[in-house]
């Protein structure tokens, strides 16, 4: 049948398909007759295993000896177990013991000329292997060749082995935790092999390309590990710690997180190998001088703070690198290398001041203490050069980027609020709120606060447009909205900054370091400069500059801590008073007392701010006269020591002492002004009702013994019982809770004096309805109480229970088979022949001095009558009312038309006004009756004095 005969069949034409399968047929048909008619002959046998042999004994020394210059060359054992995985080094050894062995059975069984199947079927394949061999043999020479001069191939290798490992949609599908370890192992030893290679390139500055895309490789990586953290939390620690840690992690997560907290090197495996690369990187190249390499290592390493630092919770990592980055910096400052300035200072103003406002402030903290760790550093090396840098960056390098939010928040909010025609007071209060906060935000949570106002000013002017302009297309703009933020939040960061160049100033002061303050305080404009320049400068200057910056920043109470035990505090006064001196130095000392009268203090100072004036003046008014003897600080920060003297005598102490009496009047003013905050008086009533239930003892006992009555006091029958006083409101004032009692512990005082004196009060109207008996008739009235033992309890004091113990006739409830009360004025039982008497303590003058001895069965009712009040849903046992004088006029009016003899004390009526004015009207009172039985039973004992 020829060839075409399969093609036409019944007319019909096969598909393609078929008729490569019939041609593949046909052909494999012509092999097999061909291989039938063609005997090889077993001579070729021996060549085989002669050149196999020779193959052997040239590759196997050639593999040994390319581990040796990979040894010697990269020091990398890494390297190593990547040539040795490679199929090429492990297929051939095994191709040729299997071709060779296979050839030997063949001569040792075939020996004269093949005539079966089988025969010629073993010669062919012992070919063919011998074939492959010399295909496997060429590529294994082509791997040797590569492994021992060719560095980009072997990256290339690496970095292949790194993406297949870390293919983040692969990695998601692993369930399989073996597996996992055996890519984390895999990116481990992928990660040294790189850092092995380059470290050997750093000597020749041509290979600075391929050092570099060596860092792109590790950053990515890292980069890929913390985009599946924001996928997969469990999947990146698990590629990122240690097994074991991991383990523990699991079975015991509270000793894993203080084992992660104090060695984060060891458990974080796989971060701290790869960013170990970059450090030895660094290292050689500042041995070898490669100042290109040892910069660019930096640059990396603050790439990745970067980029980690835009999300929170990554802070055990960001320490990571910072402990790294400073290392980095100090074996440049030791070796002299150009990256100290980048490592020491760059980075912070990089990363901080990055672009878009993308910094997490949550890392704030942590970069302010390793900056601080840095300067203090370089003053203690006096590295000029480097701390000249550090100024520079501050003064002129972040500055300009910092645009006054004045402008844009006004433009913002006038691209809408012309649309409206009801433009309101509260957007006009809110929008000049806003304005005058933007430049005094200290802390993140007034930063926190102030955004929160803006946005809440924001959504009132969006819905109102949406509603009046009816213009749908009239949206907030998302890019002025984040503009306006940044500004503000770099405004914020800017002064957070300038607390830190303050504390450093003081640390020179410390380390007698003086030029540093004098290159600080001269370099924005030296006395000779031609021009003046508009930098924002990082020094505080101006009276009022210095006074607000001070103690608006807190800084007397912050702590800095400067090196072993040395204290902060004495430096930091010194400091702010040198720039004092400064600034008096530079007024005419006829004018002195002129600017003493006419220093206003900044409107934006809290009562906080005005109480550290307060408390702490006096102090620096002590340390000025200490520098004021201090000829050699002053000379040597070129004061003028003829005139310096008088510039402190008669500018800065007087300055100071009348300071102190504005910050005193101004919180007075600020206490008159502020309204009491309704969340302090709910906690002073929370607070009193809570203690009194705890305290009111002796209303206890009729509460237990089911003798407890309430009446709505429509009608009263009794007088009030109470206090009605005044106190200084500063304990119900929001945020002045450092500088006084808090509004609940307030309430609880309140609560444990009137407690005791109800209990006192309840136990004397008892008291006086009770038989006095004879002192020790104590047995025999028991006696005669027998047939109602179950219902008799006593009132004692811990004298009278005492000598009972020592009687033997008490037993405290603090023994563990006793039976408890629940009251808590329950101190034991009195031992009675067979029975227990309940014995209880309430603090009062007649249980001090006698025994009460009481029927609960015909003891009697205490009434409590209850106030109606409006506020309250339901009647209350107190009527509690508290008002500021400075918020009733009418109370302030009834007090001063009636006053008392301690208001009369204090001078006419505006000083008795004055005075009302900082002072709450605090009224507590109850109403409450001891209704005796009518057949009431009850004894007194009297005690011997």
């Amino acid at each position: 049948m020829g060839v075409f005969d399969y093609i036409i069949k019944d007319k019909k034409i096969i598909t393609k398909s078929r008729l490569s399968y019939g041609l593949g047929f046909i052909l494999g048909i012509r092999i097999v007759y061909w291989l039938k008619f063609f005997t090889p002959s077993t001579v070729f046998l021996s060549d085989i295993i002669a050149v196999q042999a020779a193959v052997i004994s040239i590759a196997i020394p050639i593999s040994f000896d390319v581990i040796s210059r990979i040894s010697e060359r990269y020091k990398s054992s890494a390297i190593i177990n990547k040539f040795n995985q490679q199929w090429q080094v492990q297929i051939l050894p095994l191709l040729l013991i299997v071709n060779i062995g296979l050839s030997v059975c063949l001569k040792f069984f075939i020996t004269n000329e093949p005539k079966f199947f089988w025969e010629i079927f073993f010669l062919w394949l012992a070919f063919v292997c011998f074939l492959i061999v010399l295909v496997v043999l060429a590529l294994f020479f082509n791997i040797v060749k590569n492994y021992s001069v060719n560095t980009s191939y072997l990256l290339n290798q690496i970095y292949q082995d790194i993406d297949k490992n870390l293919s983040i949609d692969k990695l998601l599908k692993i369930k399989d935790k073996k597996k996992l370890e055996i890519i984390q192992n895999n990116l481990i030893e992928s990660f040294e092999a790189i850092g092995d290679i380059l470290v050997f390139e750093v000597s020749d500055k041509k290979a600075n390309k391929t050092i570099k895309n060596g860092f792109l490789k590790i950053k990515d990586s890292i980069i890929i590990l913390f985009q599946i953290k924001e996928i997969n939390t469990e999947l990146f620690e698990r590629l990122l710690v240690s097994s074991d840690f991991y383990n523990l992690s699991q079975e015991n997560p509270q000793e894993a997180s203080f084992r992660l907290s104090f060695n984060s090197d060891e458990t974080l495996i796989t971060l701290t190998t790869a960013v170990n690369q970059i450090t030895r990187i660094h290292e050689t190249a500042i041995n070898f001088k490669n100042d290109e390499i040892s910069n660019y290592s930096v640059y990396n390493i603050i790439f990745l703070l970067k980029e980690i630092s835009l999300n929170s919770g990554n802070n055990l990592v960001v320490k990571k690198l910072l402990n790294d980055l400073t290392d980095m910096g100090r074996i440049s400052i030791k070796n002299q290398n150009s990256s100290a300035h980048v490592a020491f200072i760059r980075w912070y103003t990089n990363i901080v001041f990055s672009d878009y406002n993308q910094f997490d402030l949550s890392y704030l903290d942590i970069f302010d203490q390793y900056l601080w760790s840095s300067i203090k550093y370089i003053i203690a090396q006096d590295k000029i050069q480097i701390f000249n840098g550090l100024v520079s960056t501050v003064t002129e390098g972040i500055t300009i980027s910092i645009s006054s939010p004045d402008k844009n928040i006004y433009n913002y909010f006038q691209r809408y609020t012309h649309y409206s025609k009801t433009y309101d007071n509260e957007i006009a209060d809110n929008l000049l709120n806003l304005h005058l906060k933007r430049h005094h935000i200290y802390t993140q949570d007034e930063l926190n606060n102030w955004i929160n106002q803006f946005y809440k000013l924001k959504n009132i002017v969006d819905i109102e447009l949406k509603q009046i302009a009816n213009k749908p297309n009239i949206q907030s703009d998302v890019e002025s909205v984040q503009t306006i933020i940044r500004d503000v939040t770099d405004e914020f960061k800017y002064k957070n900054l300038k607390v830190i160049i303050f504390y450093t100033a003081a640390y020179c002061l410390f380390k007698e370091q003086f030029y540093y303050i004098k290159y600080l305080w001269n370099f924005n404009q030296p006395s000779d400069a031609d021009a003046s320049f508009v930098n924002r400068n990082i020094v505080p200057s101006g009276l009022g500059n210095i006074i607000y910056f001070y103690f608006k920043s807190n800084l007397i109470q912050r702590r800095y801590w400067w090196d072993d035990h040395h204290g902060s505090e004495i430096y930091v006064k010194k400091y702010f008073l040198l720039l004092l001196i400064k600034e008096f130095s530079k007024i005419d000392p006829n004018n002195y007392q002129l600017t003493i009268d006419n220093f206003k203090l900044a409107e934006q100072l809290d009562h906080n701010n005005l109480f550290l004036i307060k408390c702490y003046i006096d102090e620096h008014i002590k340390v000025s006269e200490e520098i004021k003897q201090d000829d050699n600080l002053l000379r040597n920060l070129d004061f003028d020591l003829t005139k310096v003297s008088k510039s402190i005598e008669q500018g800065v102490i007087p300055f100071l002492q009348a300071l102190k009496i504005k910050a005193e009047e101004k919180i007075i003013i600020l206490k008159r002004k502020q309204k009491i905050s309704t969340k302090k008086v709910q906690d002073f009533k929370d607070g009193f009702l809570k203690s009194f239930s705890e305290l009111s003892h002796a209303r206890e006992i009729f509460e237990n013994f089911g003798l407890y009555e309430e009446k709505v006091n429509n009608n009263k029958v009794e007088k009030d019982y109470g206090y009605i006083t005044s106190l200084d409101k500063t304990f119900l004032l929001e945020n002045w809770s450092n500088f006084s009692t808090s509004g609940e512990n307030m309430g609880e005082s309140f609560a444990r004096e009137l407690a005791i004196s109800e209990n006192k009060k309840i136990i004397q109207d008892i008291s006086e309805s009770c038989e006095i008996v004879d002192k020790n008739s104590l047995e025999n009235i028991l006696d005669n109480l027998k047939e109602i033992i179950q219902d008799i309890f006593i009132i004692a004091s811990f004298e009278v229970m005492e000598n009972w113990r020592n009687l033997q006739k008490f037993k405290d409830k603090c023994y563990p088979d006793i039976k408890r009360l629940n009251l808590k004025s329950f101190k034991g039982y009195y031992l009675y022949k067979q029975s227990q008497i309940p014995v209880l303590f309430i603090d009062s003058q007649i249980t001090e001095n006698n025994i009460l001895i009481l029927n609960k069965s015909r003891l009697g009712n205490l009434i409590q009558y209850l106030y109606d009040n409006e506020n309250t849903e339901k009647p209350q046992q107190f009527n509690i009312d508290i008002k500021a004088f400075s918020e009733d006029a009418e109370l302030l009016t009834n007090f001063l038309d009636n006053p008392s003899e301690l208001l009369l004390e204090k001078g006419g009526r505006k000083q008795q006004q004055e005075y009302l004015e900082e002072q709450v009207s605090i009224k507590i009172i109850e109403n409450f009756k001891f209704r005796k039985h009518p057949e009431f039973q009850g004894y007194i004992i009297p005690l011997e004095n």
